[in-house]
């Protein structure tokens, strides 16, 4: 059975992912901003506006709490939320246009780094108690923290992939990606792989190599482990 997350490691996950995204935008100038990312028909800027919609997506949803009984924790919100490939297209247009009207991407950076503050400040302000409707969901607000960190960790790797040496993203966070990924494979997927090769690999950025897929035997089936 899955051990709940607890609180403060969500929010020090939650708060680290973000914080090192940031640390990292604002690094980069107009020209690094325009590099590719992992993310199919995105450049790094474009992946960036996306996670700034869901910063305020978060800050609203963490502003607007329920008094509803949860359904969901940290690792079941992922199951069975990918949207199909029509909405999928559609969102990848609407980024790249809305992101493409910015009179440069170092100004868009700007617009992100605001969004980041305040959500790290308005999540370390929320009670621990608090219940979070998302998407028709109901997350306590751990889990609900824990599963932006696995998505901030996860989009840093993919901005970074053309960057070279550039800010990491938060070990605290990574390890809420295993931890998450574990539980959606049922059990410690135990290859022998660092945080960041399992978070490219169980979320579908690197292939698994076919002496894994042997090793992993039924459970390869399961990869990758969110869209």
């Amino acid at each position: 059975m899955l051990s709940p997350i607890p609180h403060q490691v969500a929010l020090t996950a939650f708060t680290e992912a973000f914080t090192a995204l940031d640390e990292l935008a604002t690094s980069l100038d107009d020209t690094l901003l325009m590099r590719s990312s992992r993310c199919q028909g995105w450049a790094v800027c474009d992946v960036l506006y996306h996670l700034h919609l869901g910063a305020q997506d978060v800050l609203v949803a963490l502003a607007l709490p329920t008094d509803t009984e949860p359904d969901s924790d940290f690792v079941s919100v992922w199951r069975g939320n990918d949207a199909n490939e029509d909405t999928a297209l559609a969102h990848v247009r609407f980024v790249r246009l809305v992101a493409s009207a910015y009179r440069k991407p170092t100004a868009l950076v700007a617009h992100l780094s605001a969004t980041v503050r305040a959500v790290v400040r308005r999540a370390g302000a929320v009670p621990k108690d608090t219940r979070i409707e998302q998407g028709g969901q109901v997350l306590p607000v751990g889990d609900f923290l824990a599963q932006w960190a696995v998505e901030a960790a996860i989009h840093h790797l993919d901005v970074t992939v053309d960057l070279g040496d550039v800010v990491a993203p938060a070990a605290s966070a990574l390890t809420v990606v295993r931890r998450t990924f574990d539980g959606l494979a049922g059990s410690a997927v135990d290859l022998g792989w660092d945080d960041v090769t399992y978070a490219l690999k169980g979320s579908g950025r690197l292939p698994l190599a076919e002496s894994e897929r042997k090793e992993l035997g039924p459970l390869a089936n399961r990869f990758p482990l969110i869209g």
